[in-house]
């Protein structure tokens, strides 16, 4: 199992590092680091695992909810799901593209998951959260990732991008609690991915998914494995309905995660 072995704070910067070897930079406190790499090693990235709750590291923020949704816990035929813990997790070598890199907590662990002969394309559109991300792919001393500081969207062009409520660190197309906005240029999957085919795609981006689905055609008729926060029922099942237009078997889980999978299992 994975642990924190130290927390430090040097610099106006927190870093955490863990019993993997990895290290991560961040200007939050240590706990959010904590959340955030486990979130993402569980919920998003290992997606055919359930982790064992460590009581050192989550005692006080109960953690192992955030986990909920994974292919493990989701409610469909035991055939089924046994071919897609085969079939859909990432595997080494695959071309991974994650959308909504943020600090880059997901993306190390990532870039160590497809290996050498993998790679992996983190698009991330905040300055301050990109600038975080490459440190940290940085200090990891990784080489097979392209970071690109650059929002997502249905169409090429700028878009006022919020932050988002209690998280301000974080960016969406729309208003929550806070009116602040950056101004962002963006553009679609398509273009940004132009000459490279994904075998994965990772869409995280504060209900600004569907929008940068719609920009995704070329990509779609590819079939690459898609995951996307679907944020409550009503979403996911839109985003579910639009990708069966190109032969995609979508699964919701209970946490409204989307697992989708091209073609027949």
């Amino acid at each position: 199992m994975i642990e924190v072995i130290r927390c430090e704070k040097v610099g106006g910067l927190s870093n955490v590092r863990f019993s993997d070897g990895t290290v991560l930079y961040t200007k939050f406190h240590d706990f959010a680091v904590h959340d955030a790499y486990f979130r993402y090693i569980y919920s998003h990235y290992d997606v055919d695992k359930i982790p064992t709750p460590d009581p050192t590291i989550w005692k006080d923020y109960s953690l192992h909810k955030l986990y909920a949704d994974n292919l493990l816990r989701l409610n469909i035929k035991k055939e089924i799901k046994d071919k897609l813990l085969k079939k859909y997790p990432i595997k080494e070598g695959d071309v991974v593209v994650e959308v909504g890199a943020f600090q880059g907590f997901g993306t190390v662990r990532l870039a160590k998951k497809v290996g050498p002969k993998g790679r992996v394309i983190a698009i991330e559109p905040d300055e301050m959260n990109f600038a975080m991300l490459c440190k940290n792919i940085h200090e990891n001393k990784i080489y097979n990732v392209t970071p690109i500081n650059k929002g997502v969207y249905k169409e090429e062009g700028e878009q006022k991008l919020y932050k988002m409520g209690k998280h301000p660190q974080s960016l969406g197309l729309h208003k929550v609690t806070r009116k602040t906005y950056q101004l962002i240029k963006v553009d679609t999957i398509d273009n940004i991915l132009r000459g490279i085919r994904p075998d994965y795609v990772i869409l995280t981006i504060n209900l600004g998914e569907y929008d940068a689905i719609l920009g995704m055609n070329s990509s779609l008729s590819r079939g690459p494995r898609l995951f996307i926060t679907g944020h409550n029922k009503t979403y996911s099942q839109k985003i579910k309905r639009h990708l069966t237009l190109y032969n995609y078997q979508s699964f919701i889980g209970p946490k409204y995660k989307v697992y989708s999978y091209h073609g027949e299992l």
